[in-house]
């Protein structure tokens, strides 16, 4: 049986859960360690200045840390702001060629948010992704928190409230957060 064109290229949302900002290398690859469950996270660093530098995916962040040049470079002069996410949404239903236990964030949807965010952002220091747009329709909402994980606060500022890729137009539309006054 043919696949439909819409089953093909369905819309994905996507909520993802950030947390820091965390000022050195060290402490965030200390916390994000703790995540280390098996739980596959994304990861984000962003010049104190607000420009964008790096955009990862791991399911391993003690061995991604302790083997990764580019990480492991910002570290060393600590002229960052780390930040790492958790996807908090159900996967999308039915069957995938990357589909993993409904349970925990499924490794398609982390892969199109790494994508899109990278392709949306152009970080810096990314070599790979950078042209390669999402395969589907994506709506990624990012909610940020405190290190704690208990209070919301305002996120980076080049990572926007809402980001949206039209995979028929080829066009991102984002909504940042008012920056002024309190959440």
């Amino acid at each position: 049986m043919a696949r439909t064109y819409w089953n093909e290229k369905a819309s994905l949302g996507i909520c993802i859960d950030w947390f820091g900002p965390y000022k050195t290398f060290k402490k965030f690859k200390s916390d994000i360690e703790c995540e280390d469950v098996g739980t596959k996270v994304l990861y984000f660093a962003e010049c104190k200045k607000g420009s964008p530098i790096y955009v990862g995916l791991t399911e391993k962040a003690s061995g991604r840390f302790n083997n990764h040049p580019i990480m492991q470079g910002l570290g060393e002069n600590d002229s960052a702001n780390y930040w790492f996410g958790v996807i908090n949404s159900q996967g999308k239903s039915g069957r995938r060629t990357k589909k993993e236990n409904t349970r925990k964030s499924t490794a398609a949807d982390l892969d199109q948010a790494e994508r899109a965010l990278i392709n949306w952002l152009s970080p810096k220091r990314n070599k790979q992704k950078i042209t390669s747009h999402p395969g589907q329709t994506v709506s990624i909402y990012n909610r940020f928190f405190t290190k704690k994980k208990a209070n919301p606060r305002r996120g980076p500022k080049s990572l926007p409230t809402l980001l949206l890729y039209n995979w028929i137009s080829d066009e991102y539309t984002s909504v940042f957060h008012k920056r002024s006054g309190k959440l």
